[in-house]
């Protein structure tokens, strides 16, 4: 079977080219804010503090 090809970069370069499973969700997120949400745009998210708990 032959692969399909993607432009698109990996997903784990969203998150700063570590996986999810070395970092903490603060990490993760903070991660996702410096590498996938730039330029002009409007980003709503939906509880964003909750991955900076100082709780968790």
């Amino acid at each position: 079977m032959d692969q399909i090809q993607c432009a698109a970069p990996p997903v784990i370069n969203s998150y700063g080219g570590r996986s999810l499973h070395e970092q903490s969700h603060g990490e993760s997120f903070l991660a996702l804010l410096e590498k996938r949400f730039g330029g002009k745009g409007q980003y709503i998210l939906d509880e964003p503090e909750a991955a900076l708990s100082p709780q968790r």
